[in-house]
């Protein structure tokens, strides 16, 4: 449960903080578009309006058992902000934190990220985590005065498929027609093929993006063309990679990522 139950500010009449409900996904998925859609959703799986079906299922699950956990804002049956968390192993990760453009200079972000923060130490969490874009300077400002700190960072790249030599991804017939079919259900999935003696896992999202997931036995050169070779037809291939890529790989748009942790106390 949230720590919080309501707050009055200066600018806002009463405000409630209370658990995100499934029939609640709607509203955060449009919130989520109206904060992120131009810039950090174009990585996620979130570009696809089908994936409002995946924060659905997400907020089916039993609260008690679920590793994510939904935290929202509401002023009446207004969505003002929220935020959503994830525990992996003794760290309590912030995957998404948003307030509506219209009421950012009330402090809700603050009161959803200290109640993250506390709901992450009532958990028994050990360190508090988050990313946020380097090019995001007003969050990471806001976060490293909250007493974050950058730990390490990586680079996120949108390319253009561009068919090269070397060989392209075989997938099993079987495999192929589940993802596809979850992708169209859901609007994103993943699926492993092999080139060579590669084994290389891809998400699909969106029906026009695929992302790189995974990749074993390949360099990460061959990884994308391979991956570029069998998805011709898509727009975007999506890359998480410690360094930057050369901007001759047909990069249409890159983004270093910080990675940034708080001890809990």
């Amino acid at each position: 449960m949230p720590i919080d139950n309501s707050v009055v500010d200066h600018n806002l009449a009463e405000t409630v903080i209370r658990p995100a409900r499934p029939n609640d996904a709607a509203a955060i998925y449009a919130l989520m578009q109206a904060v992120f859609g131009a810039s950090y959703l174009l990585y996620t799986i979130y570009q696809s309006p089908k994936a409002v079906a995946y924060l659905r299922e997400l907020l089916t699950e039993d609260s008690a058992r679920s590793l994510h956990t939904f935290v929202l804002v509401e002023q009446g049956t207004q969505l003002l902000g929220y935020y959503h968390a994830m525990s992996r192993g003794e760290e309590f990760f912030l995957n998404y934190i948003a307030v509506s453009p219209h009421f950012q200079h009330c402090r809700l972000g603050e009161r959803l990220l200290l109640d993250f923060e506390r709901y992450g130490a009532w958990r028994g969490s050990r360190s508090l985590s988050l990313d946020v874009f380097e090019s995001n300077t007003n969050a990471l400002q806001w976060y490293l005065r909250q007493g974050y700190r950058v730990q390490k960072s990586s680079f996120l790249s949108r390319i253009i498929p561009a068919s090269v030599s070397g060989s392209g991804l075989v997938f099993e017939p079987g495999d192929w027609a589940q993802a596809r079919s979850e992708e169209q259900l859901r609007g994103f999935s993943k699926v492993t093929g092999t080139c060579s003696n590669a084994s290389i896992t891809v998400g699909l999202i969106a029906d026009h993006v695929c992302k790189l997931l995974a990749f074993d036995g390949v360099s990460l050169q061959d990884a994308i063309a391979a991956i570029s070779n069998h998805f011709c037809d898509r727009q975007v291939i999506i890359v998480s990679s410690e360094n930057k890529l050369p901007a001759d790989w047909n990069v249409l748009t890159a983004e270093r990522t910080l990675y940034l942790t708080k001890e809990i106390r």
